[in-house]
C-alpha cells in the first residue's frame, strides 16, 4: 500500500463523490483491515468521517471566532490524528501562559474529533495507537490477563479536557489511560491512603515509547457539575475540606472543581499533575477568588447566614482535623515521599516542604485567612457574573467587540466559577465594561451582595483583617 500524506488524504476526504477505491485508500490509512468490511459499511464510515470533521471545523470556527488565544484546526490535523498511530492525543489549540480559558462547550467540541467517529473507526484508531506504543502488552502485564485487541477491547471514548484522555472498556471493565509526565499520581495515592482518603486503582505503564497511567474508570460526575443542580451534603463538605487540607500540606495545584469527582457521595481527586508546588498558596487563592476551589462549594449556602456559618464551621473543623491527622502521620508521609523521589536533592526539598507546613503553628489560620479573603472577592464579583451570564444568554452579539468577556462567558457556562485570573492579567477593567454593556442591553445590574455573610466573615476573630476587592 502506498502511503499518502495528510494533505493528499484531505483531497480524498473533501471530494463529494469519491469512488470506492479512493474510499478504501483513505480507510486503509486508519487500519488496513477496514477495507475487508462490506461495501455499505465502508461508504458509511467514510461519509460519517466527512460529516463529523466538516461539522467540527465549522463549529470550532463559530465558537472561537473573535476570542483571543485560540488557533483554528486544519483538516490535515484531524486526519493526522486518526491515521498516525504515534499521535496519542489531539490537543486544544490555545496559547499557553496568557490566561486563555475554556469551558464545557470547547471541551466537548474537542472531544468530538474522536467521539463523533463511527464506533468501529474509534476502536481501530485507538487499538493501532495502543499497539504502536507497546501499550497492549503493558496493559496485559498490569492487569495480569491477556488482551485480544479486537475481541477484548470494547467501547472507547475521549473524556479529556484540553488533551485526549481515553476511556476504554477491557474485558467489560472500564479504564482510563493517559500519558504520564510524573509519578505524582502514585505518590498522591500513597499519601492520601496514609491519611485515610479514598483512592482508586491505578497502574503505571512503561514502554520504549514512554510512560502512561492506567486507572479504573469511576462512573461519576465532577463536583462542578454536581453543584449546578444539587446542594452539597455535610459528608461532601467534610471530604472537600479534607482534600483542601491535604492539598495545602503537599502543595497540590490545579484543584478546580472539575478535578474532583463524586461517586455515591464519595469524593475522589483526579488529575494529580502538580504536587510540592512552592507557590501553591498564591494559586489556591486565585482559584478561590474565582469560586473554583474546595471552599467554593459553600457558595450554595450564601442565601442564609445561619446555614452558611454552620457549614463554614463544619468545613473549618474538617480542615483542621485533616491537618492534625497529617501531623500524626508525618513520619509515614515523609517515608512515602522518599520512596517516590529518587533524586536526593528533590527528596530533601519535598520532605522539608511538607515538614515545614506541618510544624508551622500558624499554618491553619494563615491559609484560612487567605481562603476567606479570596471568598469575599468572589462574592463581590457575583453581580458581575450574573450580569455577564444574562448578557451572554440573551444578547450574545453584544459580546462581539468584547473578546475577553466572550471568553469568560463561555468558559464559565454551567460552572460556579467566575473571572479566573482577572487580577493576575490586570483585567479588572472588564467589570466596568460589563456594567456598560448591561446598561446598553437593558440588563438589570444589582451591586447588592450578601451583606450579612460578608459582615459575619469580616467580624470573625479567626479571619479578621480581610478586605473586599471587586
Amino acid at each position: 500500500m502506498s502511503l499518502l500524506s495528510t494533505k493528499q488524504l484531505a483531497q480524498i476526504l473533501n471530494q463529494d463523490t469519491p469512488n470506492l477505491g479512493q474510499i478504501d485508500l483513505f480507510l486503509s490509512h486508519i487500519d488496513p483491515r477496514l477495507i475487508h468490511a462490506n461495501q455499505t459499511d465502508r461508504r458509511s464510515w467514510f461519509e460519517s468521517i466527512q460529516q463529523s470533521f466538516s461539522t467540527f471545523l465549522h463549529q470550532s470556527k463559530q465558537l472561537s471566532d473573535g476570542m483571543p488565544g485560540y488557533n483554528q484546526y486544519d483538516i490535515t490535523q484531524l486526519i493526522g490524528f486518526i491515521t498516525q498511530p504515534s499521535q496519542f492525543s489531539i490537543d486544544l489549540l490555545k496559547e499557553k501562559g496568557k490566561g486563555i480559558l475554556y469551558g464545557d462547550a470547547v471541551v466537548r467540541l474537542r472531544q468530538s474529533i474522536f467521539n463523533a467517529l463511527p464506533d468501529p473507526i474509534k476502536q481501530r484508531v485507538l487499538i493501532r495507537k495502543l499497539d504502536h506504543l507497546g501499550l497492549i502488552f503493558a496493559i496485559e502485564t498490569a492487569l495480569g490477563t491477556s488482551v485480544s485487541k479486537y475481541a477484548d477491547i470494547g467501547d472507547v471514548s475521549d473524556i479529556g479536557m484540553a488533551h485526549t484522555v481515553y476511556k476504554v472498556v477491557i474485558h467489560h471493565n472500564a479504564y482510563v489511560i493517559k500519558p504520564k509526565d510524573t509519578n505524582h499520581l502514585a505518590c498522591f495515592n500513597a499519601l492520601a491512603k496514609s491519611v485515610s482518603l479514598p483512592i482508586f486503582a491505578t497502574y503505571a505503564l512503561k514502554t520504549s515509547q514512554g510512560e502512561w497511567e492506567l486507572s479504573a474508570y469511576i462512573k461519576s460526575q465532577t463536583v462542578s457539575h454536581f453543584l449546578i443542580d444539587n446542594t452539597p451534603t455535610e459528608g461532601i463538605i467534610t471530604q472537600m475540606a479534607h482534600h483542601a487540607a491535604l492539598g495545602d500540606v503537599i502543595g497540590r495545584g490545579d484543584r478546580h472543581l472539575e478535578n474532583y469527582i463524586l461517586e455515591n457521595d464519595t469524593v475522589y481527586a483526579v488529575d494529580l499533575s502538580i504536587l510540592f508546588w512552592d507557590n501553591n498558596a498564591v494559586w489556591t487563592q486565585r482559584y478561590a477568588a474565582a469560586g473554583m476551589i474546595e471552599l467554593s462549594i459553600l457558595s450554595a449556602f450564601t442565601h442564609s447566614k445561619s446555614e452558611f456559618l454552620h457549614h463554614m464551621d463544619l468545613f473549618y473543623r474538617a480542615y483542621t482535623e485533616m491537618i492534625r491527622r497529617c501531623q500524626q502521620k508525618l513520619d509515614q508521609m515523609v517515608s512515602i515521599i522518599r520512596t517516590f523521589s529518587l533524586d536526593a536533592e528533590l527528596q530533601q526539598y519535598r520532605c522539608q516542604f511538607v515538614t515545614h507546613h506541618l510544624q508551622d503553628p500558624a499554618f491553619i489560620d494563615t491559609h484560612f485567612r487567605l481562603y476567606i479573603d479570596a471568598f469575599l472577592t468572589c462574592l463581590s464579583r457575583a453581580p458581575y457574573h450574573q450580569a455577564l451570564n444574562t448578557i451572554g444568554d440573551h444578547h450574545f452579539d453584544a459580546l462581539t467587540d468584547a473578546p475577553l468577556l466572550k471568553m469568560y462567558y463561555l468558559s464559565h457556562q454551567n460552572r460556579m466559577s467566575s473571572f479566573f485570573l482577572l487580577d493576575c492579567f490586570n483585567r479588572t477593567h472588564l467589570l466596568d465594561q460589563i456594567i456598560a454593556i448591561a446598561k446598553r442591553c437593558g440588563v438589570p445590574f444589582n451591586m447588592s451582595m450578601q451583606s450579612d455573610i460578608v459582615d459575619a466573615l469580616e467580624e470573625s476573630p479567626l479571619w479578621c483583617n480581610t478586605t473586599i476587592h471587586p
